[in-house]
């Protein structure tokens, strides 16, 4: 099969496979960006974006690019000889691990399964949430005020955003050490 005809075939079958794949992928970032966490959301929206951006590479640069390049596209690849046998077969090292992979499935699985803790184990004391005074230093007066409020409004029954510390009957210029505010309740 020619060069042109085997791009355009393979554009037909695998494009397809390319696009379908990044939708579906896309939709399901999108629904994790719904998730009313920050955090997750500036990461599902990125991952939408990169998706359709690879999408969008495979199914128009990488071929304009394997079309220009034709039986040059492997010329300058400084591992080919550990990709390929000397006379062009399939790799040695795939080969031997699906050998030894298919040999002995519940070991293999298990070692995934091993390496795959092992590279969650720093993620599992994440704790994902809105950020609030609690994020804050202990020494600093926001968190006081808004742990105050909050705790206040929790004994008032009212939403803590409408709850202000405001100063009440002081006279002008006596602010004092043994002063405290006296919290109510007002429009924000």
């Amino acid at each position: 099969m020619p060069r042109p005809r085997a791009l355009e075939v393979a554009l037909d079958t695998l494009g397809r496979c390319v696009l379908c794949s990044a939708v579906v992928i896309s939709s399901c970032l999108v629904a994790v960006a719904a998730i009313p966490v920050p955090l997750l959301r500036a990461l599902a929206l990125a991952g939408v974006a990169v998706t359709l951006l690879a999408a969008l590479a495979a199914l128009t640069v990488l071929p304009a690019a394997l079309t220009l390049l034709g039986d040059r596209v492997d010329g300058a690849d400084p591992l080919r000889r550990l990709r390929r046998d000397p006379i062009g077969g399939p790799s040695r090292f795939w080969r031997e691990l699906a050998r030894r992979v298919t040999a002995r499935p519940a070991a293999a699985g298990v070692g995934a399964l091993a390496v795959l803790v092992v590279m969650a184990w720093p993620a599992m004391g994440l704790r994902l949430g809105a950020i609030d005074e609690r994020t804050l230093a202990p020494t600093a007066s926001q968190r006081r005020h808004r742990g105050r409020r909050a705790r206040i409004a929790l004994v008032q029954g009212v939403d803590h955003r409408r709850v202000r510390v405001k100063p009440a009957g002081i006279p002008a210029g006596a602010q004092s050490p043994s002063f405290r505010p006296r919290a109510v309740c007002w429009p924000a």
